[in-house]
């Protein structure tokens, strides 16, 4: 069993590559400007958001395709974070995002973020090269 300290530290840790990524994706986007508090508020409703999202397939003993997982991680990273950003990120000038410019900006963290998860978890299709 994991003590109260390394949760914390994974969890603390999961948070920081997250919020790393969506001040990495304001950056390359070139229009958007994203402050760190606010990078992090994304990341902890993103991780809230998919933990509750995660209680019903864990009680039903349940497990949707990875297909659908992705479409569905898709659609709510877009969704939460095109409203997210639209009033809490601002232009080059100082004014708040359009709705395009927080799609984009959350649309390019859906890509960074989807890219690190292939990193670490490398597709279930994929076999190893023979000996």
């Amino acid at each position: 069993m994991s003590s109260p300290v390394m949760v914390f530290a994974e969890l603390a840790g999961g948070l920081l590559i997250w919020a790393s990524l969506a001040k990495a994706a304001a950056f390359l986007t070139r229009k958007a400007r994203l402050s760190w508090a606010h990078a992090i508020m994304f990341s902890a409703l993103l991780g809230a958001l998919f933990f509750v999202t995660r209680i019903p397939l864990v009680l039903l003993k349940s497990k949707l395709p990875i297909p659908a997982e992705v479409c569905l991680a898709l659609v709510l990273v877009v969704a939460i974070g095109s409203w997210f950003f639209r009033g809490r990120a601002s232009d080059k000038d100082g004014l708040p995002l359009s709705w395009a410019g927080a799609l984009r900006l959350s649309g390019t963290f859906f890509i960074f973020w989807a890219a690190l998860g292939l990193l670490i978890f490398p597709s279930p299709w994929s076999t190893p090269a023979a000996p």
